[in-house]
Order: C-alpha cells, then sequence, then structure tokens
C-alpha cells in the first residue's frame, strides 16, 4: 500500500468510529444532600439542599449547556452555565427552587430535592445523555449520600 492510501484508509476508519466511542469529559454526580436542615447556608442565609458535581479527569471542562434533573422523564430541567471545573474540582449547585444561574455567584436550580428519596442526574449539552446519576432513599437531616470515597491510610 502507498502512504497516500494509508493516510486515506486512516480518515475513513477516524469518520466511521462512531460518536459514543469518546464520551467527553467525565463530571459526575458525586454527593447530593436532600435534608440540608441548618447546614451548608447559601447567600440568602438559607440551608437548601444540595447537589456536588465532580470532575476527576486531568483536564479543564466547561459545563456551559449541560443540565440538572430531578426527573428521569425531564432529562434537560436545569441548565448550568459556563462552570469551568478543573482537574479533581467540584461545584456545589443548591436545589432551592431559586433558579439562578448568574456567574460568579452560587448556582440555584429551580427545583427541590424530596427528603423521601429521588433522583438526581447530570445531563450532556444534548439535553438527553445521562452523564451520571445517582439514585437515593429516605434521607436524615443533615446527611448526603453520594459516590463511595476511597480510604485514606497513613503511608507506610
Amino acid at each position: 500500500m502507498t502512504a497516500r492510501l494509508l493516510i486515506v484508509l486512516s480518515l475513513l476508519w477516524a469518520m466511521a468510529v462512531p460518536a459514543w466511542a469518546d464520551p467527553g469529559p467525565t463530571v459526575e454526580v458525586y454527593e447530593v444532600r436532600a435534608s440540608n436542615v441548618g447546614g451548608l447556608r447559601d447567600e440568602d442565609g438559607d440551608s437548601p439542599d444540595w447537589i456536588e458535581l465532580h470532575h476527576p479527569g486531568p483536564d479543564t471542562v466547561s459545563l456551559d449547556g449541560w443540565w440538572l434533573t430531578d426527573s428521569e422523564g425531564i432529562p434537560a430541567r436545569w441548565r448550568l452555565p459556563d462552570v469551568r471545573l478543573g482537574p479533581d474540582a467540584r461545584v456545589v449547585v443548591f436545589a432551592s427552587g431559586k433558579n439562578r444561574s448568574a456567574l460568579p455567584g452560587p448556582l440555584h436550580t429551580q427545583f427541590k430535592l424530596a427528603s423521601e428519596g429521588g433522583y438526581v442526574a447530570l445531563v450532556r449539552p444534548d439535553g438527553r445523555t445521562v452523564a451520571s446519576d445517582l439514585r437515593y432513599g429516605p434521607q436524615r437531616r443533615n446527611a448526603s449520600v453520594g459516590r463511595a470515597r476511597e480510604l485514606l491510610r497513613p503511608a507506610g
């Protein structure tokens, strides 16, 4: 095969690879508190429920156009602004019903979380693809649920 033919075949192969082969940046629903009573407070002094998003990847990502939802039937429920998360960064979004997305201020969804149990998902900008979700059962006051964390062990 000639070098030109190899280049053409390589380009054809790259175009044939499905879009799902590159899932894009990794961001996850990391922790949820659906019964925040006097815990973490927002800029108004209230203590609404909250959702923590985490980016474990090595590059900075923008969440502009991503969505948060508490309903499997409505994946594109609350649109995130251009929040930039660096490596191993986190952002807290209050699930307060206040619907605030102006940066650099605190973020608030227009929905609240159900303390009797529910669902939270982070949806990619296409408004359909769930990047990460978390189902939770009945919540105790000021207790959060989330992804398992690594145990820290002393060195040596």
